[in-house]
Formats: C-alpha cells, structure tokens, sequence
C-alpha cells in the first residue's frame, strides 16, 4: 500500500476571510463544520493553493486576497513516507511565490505533482454536465503523475497551436510556416493522445468500480475516451484540410484538445440527463478513482479535500460514500453544516478525527 502524504499544520494570514489562522488536521478526519459563509471552504482552498500553486475556485489571483491586503501567505508542513517538508504561497494582486523547503519549483507543474490533492467541490458537477476541457484536464492530470516529462508536450502543442492559429489569421492558409507548426503539433498531440490511452485502460475500469458502489445497478455507468486522431499521417492531413476554417472560426478544431471522455448513464450520454444526484454521484467516482490511480502512480495517497460532499446525495448514496471514505488510507478533509452528520469509524485512535468549527474566518478546534 502506498504510504500517505499528510498535513501536519497549516498557517493562513490574509487568504479570502482567514485573516490569521492554523490548522493542526486529524491523522486520517479533519472535519470543517459552521454555518455557510464563514470560510470552510476558504480552507479547503487554502489547503489546495498551498499544495498546487493555484485555486480550484478561480484563476484570479486578486481574489484569493482579504478585502483590503495586498497579499496573502500560506505556510503548509507535509509529512511523506516519515520526511518532513514546507511549502510556502506568497499571492500578490498580480503574482505568486511557491517555495518547498525554500526552493522554488522549476514548473508550476512540478511543484503541483510534488504534493498531489484531489479536491470534490461543486464545481465538479461540470466534469459530466459540462464542456470537454474539465474532463481533458483530469485525464492530463493522472498522466502528468505516470509521467512528469509530459509537461513538455502539454506546453509545446498548445504553444504550437498559438503560433499556427496566429498565421493563419494574420497570412492565410497558404503560409509556408505551417507545415513546421503542424509538424509540432503533431509530435506533441500523439504523445498526449498515447498518455490519455495509457490512463484510462486503468483509470475508467477504477472510475466504474467506484461508481458501481455508490449507485443504484440500475444506473450503470459508461466511461470511453477514443482520440479522433490516431495516425501521424491521418492527423497532418486534418489538419491542412482545416486550415481555412480554423482561420474563419478563430480556433483549431484539430488535435487532442477537441477530444473528450465520454460519459454515458444507463446507455444516454450523461450531459444534458440525469438528476443533479446522479451528476454528484458521477464527479464523486471520479474523483475518488482519481484519488487511488493517483496513489498508484505516484507512489503516495494524495490529500482528499472534500467540499460539501453529501448535498442532493439520498440517504443509500450517502451511506455507500462514508463506508467507501471508512475504508480511505488518505488524509480526508470535509465541510458540512453538522458535524454530527460525518460518519467516520467508531474505532479511530485518538487524533484520527479532528473536528473544527469555522466562525467568521476563525478555527475554532471542538472542545477546545
């Protein structure tokens, strides 16, 4: 079994509504309890931002400031396989300061994989209701752990995919450059088409798995990711034949950004069908297949962070997700408005579950 990163503390000062805080997590339960809008979720985020670089909520840094400052610091101490470690997040209006140990990370990327999270909040509804890029990214995701070099080809196509969208607006169709644009795109787009197909032979298999534990068997899910381009050869000539239109449209319509995963309930495609219940269910089985092929790619239990988990859930779906989080070797992190209504084992150690009020951007430790 993988061994477990884990969160020894968290120190917040100015992020959204945490003005100063800290954070001493449960060794396997941290439960965030309050009324809504006192911050909960600011935790959760802050947790994220410390461990990957960015927010799971926004991509607009000023946001993450409390009203007023002009920057925000986090201060995260992780444990992995018995070794101690220190992340630090300084977030200015315009910037960010990543730093382990001191170190700055030689890629956002980098230092995202080093200290990997997988985050369940409402906004994953989109990853079955939603546009193709959501599903893309996680699939990128899971094959950046197998293989940490493919930030090269995630970074060369999209840039090649600029530069050819560029001259073609600017010059035309018949532009001598983009042949060599293409031919980039081309390398990096079949690596990344062979990366997502490496993944989901092991991913979709885990992701039904989960799915089928937590649903009705009358709701069976179906889970397919086939690259529209497959053949060097194949993928050049789409790509000169779409020349003119992506000119048009003002977009490349070729390559693996266009492709997506497929996700089908009970044989109807699950976008645009099924209940808001169904539509959890399915983001939760992904996420928490996320969360095992995560562990066995990466050699380590990513940190669970777990945003409102049981909403619009029935008392069946729920009952299967906290036996399937009873069973969890990861470090888990929930919110919710009642503490009471987070089943976890009766048998935990003492400091296995730690529960925390959240008052006003204020953590107040129960009992204490």
């Amino acid at each position: 079994m993988s061994a477990a990163l884990r969160l020894r503390r968290l120190d917040t000062l100015d992020f959204r509504n945490l003005a100063r805080a800290t954070l001493e997590p449960g060794h396997r339960f941290t439960v965030l309890f309050g009324e809504n809008g006192q911050g909960k979720t600011n935790v959760l985020e802050a947790i994220a931002v410390g461990c990957a670089g960015k927010s799971f909520r926004t991509t607009k840094l000023p946001e993450l400031l409390r009203t007023g400052q002009a920057r925000a610091q986090l201060r995260l101490r992780l444990a992995e396989d018995g070794e101690e470690r220190v992340h630090d997040a300084i977030i200015g209006a315009g910037s960010r300061q990543l730093r382990i140990d001191g170190k700055r990370p030689t890629s956002l990327a980098g230092y995202a994989l080093r200290s990997p999270t997988v985050v369940f909040h409402p906004g994953v509804l989109e990853i079955s209701q939603g546009p193709g890029q959501p599903r893309r990214q996680l699939l990128d995701r899971l094959a950046l752990h197998a293989d940490p070099s493919l930030e090269e080809a995630l970074l060369g196509h999209a840039k090649a995919q600029r530069a050819r969208l560029k001259l073609l607006i600017a010059r035309g169709a018949e532009a001598r450059e983009l042949e060599a644009y293409e031919a980039i795109i081309v390398r990096h787009g079949l690596r990344l088409f062979e990366a997502r197909t490496r993944v989901c032979a092991e991913y979709l298999p885990l992701a039904k798995a989960v799915h089928d534990r937590l649903a009705p068997a009358a709701e069976p899910l179906t889970l397919a990711y086939t690259p529209r381009e497959q053949g060097e050869d194949s993928f050049r000539r789409h790509l000169e034949e779409r020349r003119t239109v992506d000119a048009v449209r003002g977009m490349a319509t070729v390559g693996p950004q266009r492709d997506d995963l497929e996700i089908a309930l009970s044989e109807r495609i699950a976008r645009g069908h099924g209940s808001q219940g169904q539509h959890r269910t399915i983001a939760l089985a992904l996420k928490l297949a996320e969360v095992e092929l995560t562990a066995r790619l990466r050699g380590v239990r990513p940190l669970v962070l777990l945003d409102d988990v049981s909403s619009e859930l029935d008392r069946a779906r729920t009952a299967q997700l906290f036996e399937h989080l009873a069973r969890e070797a990861s470090q888990v992190f929930l919110t919710t408005t009642r503490a009471e209504l987070i089943a976890t084992p009766e048998d935990l150690a003492p400091g296995d579950r730690v529960d925390v009020e959240v008052r006003a951007g204020e953590l107040r430790p129960k009992g204490s």
